[in-house]
This record gives C-alpha cells, sequence and structure tokens, in this order.
C-alpha cells in the first residue's frame, strides 16, 4: 500500500511517496536554521499522535518562520507509515 499526506485537515491527501517526496524537498528547498522538537502524546495500537514544534529561516529573505502543530500518524503491518495527517499554526517575523 502506498502512503497518503494531508497538509491540514480539510486539505486533499496527496496519495503516493512520489507526491510526498516532491511535496516536502519542494518545501524544504528556502529553509534554513531549522530547530525542531515533538513531544509524543498518545499511541495506541496503529496509530500516534504527537505535538510538534518547528522554527526556521527562509532564505534568501531571512524572514523567521515558526509552526506549532500536531501529527496524527497510522502504521501498516511491518511498521511502516501509511496515513501522515498533519496541521499547524504559523507565525512570521521580519529580518532583524
Amino acid at each position: 500500500m502506498d502512503a497518503t499526506y494531508q497538509v491540514g485537515p480539510i486539505d486533499e491527501p496527496m496519495r503516493s511517496r512520489t507526491a510526498i517526496l516532491e511535496y516536502v524537498s519542494e518545501a524544504t528547498q528556502t529553509q534554513g536554521q531549522i530547530c525542531f522538537e515533538h513531544e509524543v502524546l498518545s499511541v495506541a495500537k496503529n496509530r500516534g499522535i504527537a505535538h510538534w514544534q518547528v522554527s526556521f529561516v527562509i532564505i534568501p529573505s531571512q524572514t523567521r518562520v515558526e509552526l506549532d502543530g500536531i501529527f496524527v500518524v497510522y502504521f501498516g503491518s511491518g511498521g511502516r507509515c501509511t496515513i501522515f495527517k498533519e496541521w499547524w499554526h504559523e507565525r512570521e517575523s521580519e529580518p532583524e
């Protein structure tokens, strides 16, 4: 089975490993000084839920971005992720 990745609770999920890889690669190309933290909130059977926070700088504008969000991850047989859902709030601040 192929994985799905849903960015936001009402967005249409991406439906292939290729589409997911392209999205993540494109989204992170202009990010630097990345700092990521997470806390696992729940694990039950084949599902995990985590709270996460990330900050990064957009290159070349030097705008700082902070995201605070939730992951909901479903695992198939063998422990591989089959469904990955996330959503977040975003705050941007101008370069100093």
